[in-house]
């Protein structure tokens, strides 16, 4: 479970929030909604734990594994199965059967497989962000 308690975080003089208390239970999925600046994506880098805690606790268990999903979305292969089969270990990088289950899982078909990621509609490429999560997944 991750907990927080009393957590706070400032940009010197600029106070983003204080006083957040709150817990993720394992399994529970949880969105963060609020206007922009308010400081949603300073708080998800302190948890993933890429930014420092300026007030209060905030609490991960050893070992806890957390995956998360770029908002901002680059591709730097010609089509969407080079791109995926980026995510696979050294070990596996010839499985491309792995990377064809996961994006036909996703909702893609094989005729996508040698589309560029760009073709694809905002939501598509963020499955295709996913699918790259879910590859790299320790088994």
């Amino acid at each position: 479970m991750i907990q927080a308690n009393n957590l706070g975080k400032s940009f010197g003089q600029r106070v983003l929030f204080e006083n957040v208390t709150f817990s993720i239970s394992k399994n529970e999925r949880v969105g963060l909604v609020g206007r922009n600046g308010t400081g949603k994506s300073t708080l998800f880098r302190m948890i993933q734990g890429e930014e420092g805690v300026s007030l209060g606790e905030l609490t991960i268990p050893k070992n806890y594994t957390m995956a998360s999903i770029d908002q901002h979305l680059q591709f730097t292969e010609p089509n969407i199965l080079a791109e995926c089969a980026r995510a696979l270990s050294e070990n596996e990088k010839y499985d491309l059967y792995k990377v064809e289950k996961v994006l036909m899982g996703l909702g893609f078909s094989v005729a996508d497989f040698e589309r560029a990621p760009t073709e694809f509609s905002g939501g598509f490429q963020i499955r295709l962000n996913l699918a790259k999560v879910i590859l790299k997944k320790p088994n």
